[in-house]
């Protein structure tokens, strides 16, 4: 039997959380048989007091080795002795470069899960370590303009992502030599059939599901459903996510919009395809980044048939209506496909279904697995051959 290749995930953490989900997903999804996959977290555990670490245990239980970087920079001996120095002396820790880079000598290829996750450890490597990392783009500049304001532009990069080759060169723009791979955003799925498609009344409820932050602003959906209440009356709006919608700007828009009595924050759900089924939701709004649904929680809902209609925060010219993920970046449009959908339930249905097929047609990850899969071969036969 040929010997495994084996793999470093490197992640900031284990919160429920999209790049956590995306990392989950990978590793539940690799062949065992061929690749031996170990995960190094940047963050120790219990480190938020906000965040669970939640697939920390998922990943314990499919058998993936775990290690945190505070317990790989120091040798045993070091890590007491060494850190006192550090206080006292200001000294540097100067064995804890080699710690790590001999850690990393024994992985064929590096997943960098999440973009963020590679400026603070480049430190780290060296020439042979930069030449097998692959950095997987999780974000997006239109959610946050200095993404990369780490990084080194004219360096070689090797990225992965879940934009087309269109669409990160627009990403990308400011980078002078990476590599690129697309890989779409894939989850587990079950042969089904779309459950939403029985449903019998409506509810009058449109749901979001998203992480309340300044990265993920609501304000174009705030300003839709005031557009839409006055020709739907009794329209409710219920989002989902943990975070402070006060701390994060949402409640003025709410009170200056005057829809106190009808937006409702519900906050983080354990899960989402149980919530959203429980209220039984005539549609869902989510962010979309260059034409594209914007994370997981889309494909999630998908697969269980609710509806989506999409404002494209990338503002750019992949913003135009899709067939099958309608997107937007002009209200009127916006509002006028999300009435069409809250009022004819064969256009709601007719959604539904080309949504749902279209997932199960391109979103599967046990296929989807094989691109980074070959990947990683690709990164080891390089670095072998060197």
């Amino acid at each position: 039997m040929a010997e495994k290749i084996k793999i470093l995930f490197i992640v900031t953490d284990f919160y429920q959380a999209g790049t956590e989900r995306f990392t989950y997903e990978l590793d539940k999804a690799i062949d065992k048989s061929r690749f031996e996959i170990h995960i190094l977290s940047l963050l120790p555990l219990n480190h938020s007091k906000q965040w669970k670490d939640y697939y920390y245990e998922k990943h314990k239980a499919l058998g993936t080795p775990i290690h945190f970087l505070d317990e790989v920079k120091f040798t045993p001996k070091a890590q007491i002795t060494d850190r006192i120095k550090f206080r006292i002396l200001k000294t540097p820790l100067t064995d804890e470069k080699a710690q790590v880079e001999k850690f990393l000598q024994q992985f064929q290829a590096i997943s960098f899960l999440g973009e963020y996750a590679y400026p603070s450890f480049a430190k780290y490597l060296n020439e042979n370590n930069e030449q097998k990392s692959i950095i997987h783009i999780m974000n997006s500049i239109h959610q946050k303009r200095d993404l990369y304001a780490a990084y080194k532009k004219e360096k070689a990069y090797n990225f992965c992502s879940g934009f087309d080759d269109a669409r990160i060169q627009e990403e990308l723009s400011a980078f002078s030599n990476y590599r690129h791979t697309y890989l779409p955003l894939s989850i587990n799925l079950k042969e089904d059939k779309n459950p939403w498609l029985s449903r019998s009344d409506a509810s009058g409820k449109i749901g979001i599901f998203t992480r309340l932050s300044v990265h993920k602003p609501l304000d174009p959906f705030l300003y839709a459903f005031q557009l839409l209440l006055d020709r739907i009356p009794n329209l409710e709006l219920h989002i989902f996510g943990s975070g402070n919608p006060e701390k994060e700007g949402m409640m003025r828009y709410v009170r200056q919009l005057g829809l106190t009595e009808s937006v409702f924050f519900r906050g983080h759900q354990e899960d989402i395809l149980e919530t959203a089924q429980a209220e039984n939701l005539d549609l869902v709004w989510f962010h979309g980044y260059y034409g594209e649904p914007g994370g997981f929680a889309g494909f999630d809902i998908t697969s269980i048939g609710i509806p989506q209609i999409f404002w494209d925060f990338s503002n750019s010219a992949f913003s135009k209506e899709q067939t099958i993920y309608p997107m937007y970046n002009h209200l009127i449009q916006f509002v006028d496909k999300s009435y069409a959908v809250l009022t004819d339930i064969s256009e709601a249905k007719s959604l539904s279904e080309l949504q749902y097929e279209d997932l199960y047609a391109k979103r599967d990850i046990r296929k989807n697995v094989r691109i980074i899969e070959n990947l990683w071969i690709q990164t080891a036969s390089i670095t072998h051959a060197r």
